[in-house]
């Protein structure tokens, strides 16, 4: 109980980023026993840096242990290197390339209407809960195959269901959602540690004259396209398409899909935060 109470005080922390570092690690000895936790913000943070920060403590710990004794090579890339590379890049022609395929993919979308059971707050918050459940092996097992014979990814085809089943709940065919891209498709950032995460926003029209299965293929290719327009942040869509603001909805999309895999010994080196392997 001690140990939770100094960890909960920890990981609650407020960080004043103007004047500190957006880390803090502290360690405790409890009952003989060492830990030690680490609170990281997200402004310099994403799922991918958990997998790298973890397998470089490893190392080190090897080595202070005399299991190792090599140094880790330094990233190829830093993250200020790329932080100040994307600001000069996101200009121009590639700036109006990237802003002009979105204008054409949101142009009069149409936002979620989800039936609820109580009156939308008036003002935003993400209180919640979490529902858990698991799919069986064949099932599992029977979705990977559907998506090795439609030569696409595990991820679009439970996007695909996903669409379907908003689209059921909301009475709508015009469906928008958010999903979380890796952002790590340039040269020597595979290990580097900070935020490269980005939201996209994609929109799907449901066709109810196709099968499920050209469905899923369409959905496939939409993926991939909208893969390829990955770099403009978010918070830049929503200042440039000039949403009406409604301090009770989230902009452009109220829903959100990903696929995560980080934070598993199991994600081999270079494989997509999210599994969306699409565009590759």
């Amino acid at each position: 109980q001690a140990l939770h109470a100094r960890l909960h005080e920890h990981q609650h922390r407020v960080f004043d980023l103007a004047q500190e570092c957006p880390i803090a690690a502290s360690s405790y000895t409890l009952a003989g026993s060492h830990y030690f936790s680490i609170v990281i913000h997200h402004i310099a943070f994403d799922g991918w840096s958990v997998d790298l920060l973890l397998k470089e403590l490893l190392h080190y710990y090897r080595v202070f242990t005399g299991e190792a004794s090599n140094e880790l090579p330094a990233p190829l890339v830093q993250y200020r290197e790329f932080a100040l590379w994307q600001r000069q890049h996101l200009q121009g022609a590639t700036l109006d390339k990237q802003l002009a395929y979105w204008h054409g993919q949101l142009a009069d979308h149409e936002p979620l209407n989800l039936p609820t059971d109580h009156v939308r707050p008036l003002q935003l918050d993400y209180r919640g809960d979490d529902i858990t459940f698991q799919l069986d092996a064949a099932t599992s097992a029977e979705l990977r195959a559907l998506a090795a014979s439609l030569n696409v990814s595990l991820y679009t085809v439970l996007l695909s269901g996903y669409y379907l089943l908003l689209g059921v709940y909301s009475n709508q065919q015009d469906i928008v959602l958010g999903t979380p891209i890796a952002g790590r498709h340039y040269p020597g950032v595979e290990d580097t540690l900070g935020l490269f995460v980005n939201t996209l926003v994609l929109r799907r029209q449901i066709d109810v004259s196709q099968t499920v299965r050209e469905f899923i293929g369409e959905t496939g290719q939409q993926v991939s396209e909208a893969h390829t327009h990955q770099d403009l942040p978010f918070e830049k869509l929503v200042e440039v398409l000039k949403t009406e603001k409604d301090s009770s909805r989230h902009p452009i999309f109220q829903v959100m899909f990903s696929l995560q895999s980080f934070g598993a010994t199991g994600r081999t080196e270079g494989e997509s935060l999210f599994e969306q392997y699409d565009a590759q």
